[in-house]
């Protein structure tokens, strides 16, 4: 199993690091057990990085 889902029943779990203003929106690679997800939109001002 990828350490970066997990299934509770019929929810699906996804633990994502998020990169705002990058050049194109794709699917990376996985580090530290969560998969980067790059976006172009920029980052939301005074909205905190992760929860």
């Amino acid at each position: 199993m990828a350490d970066f889902y997990r299934w509770e029943g019929e929810v699906l779990h996804l633990f994502v690091r998020v990169q705002p203003k990058a050049s194109s929106d794709a699917f990376a690679e996985v580090q530290e057990e969560r998969i980067k997800v790059r976006i172009t939109a920029p980052r939301l001002t005074g909205k905190p990085m992760s929860i």
